[in-house]
């Protein structure tokens, strides 16, 4: 069970970068941005991350942010699909939608939850047994924060 749940925030971390995605080039003052370096502010502080540590992280959530941009924008013009399929006919096979959706998510949840993995990797033992005995890994469930598309571990 303990291990469904360490995958379950897994998903969810890789639910909650996706709150830091964008398909557009930033500079270092957009709200993105912002949030990037508030998570990492926040988990130097409850890991007590080393600079080096804390770059793995930043550049983790900066590289899955470009490099998951246009299948971000994919999940955003598939649900809008279902969406409207749905509207238009209630008691219509939405499965062919749902699937589109579901292999987006998919995408998304894999590559967020490689680059937790590669983060994770860079932690301590003892650095890895307080995030694991956190719950929902630092309140990631959800998607830092309740965000879009995650997964409550709790």
């Amino acid at each position: 069970m303990k291990k469904a749940f360490r995958l379950i925030g897994a998903g969810a971390l890789a639910a909650g970068l996706m709150l830091a995605q964008s398909t557009s080039t930033e500079t270092t003052s957009t709200p993105r941005t912002a949030h990037t370096d508030g998570m990492v502010n926040r988990m130097s502080r409850m890991l007590n991350l080393s600079s080096d540590q804390a770059a793995v992280l930043k550049q983790s959530m900066t590289n899955v942010r470009q490099t998951t941009g246009p299948v971000h924008q994919q999940l955003r013009t598939d649900q809008e699909a279902l969406m409207t399929a749905a509207k238009a006919n209630p008691q219509a096979d939405l499965s062919a939608q749902s699937a589109a959706v579901a292999r987006d998510m998919a995408q998304l949840i894999a590559a967020h939850a490689q680059a937790y993995g590669q983060f994770y990797n860079t932690l301590t033992p003892a650095q890895k047994q307080v995030m694991d005995n956190l719950p929902g890994h630092m309140g990631l469930e959800g998607g830092f924060e309740g965000g879009h598309g995650g997964f409550a571990s709790r």
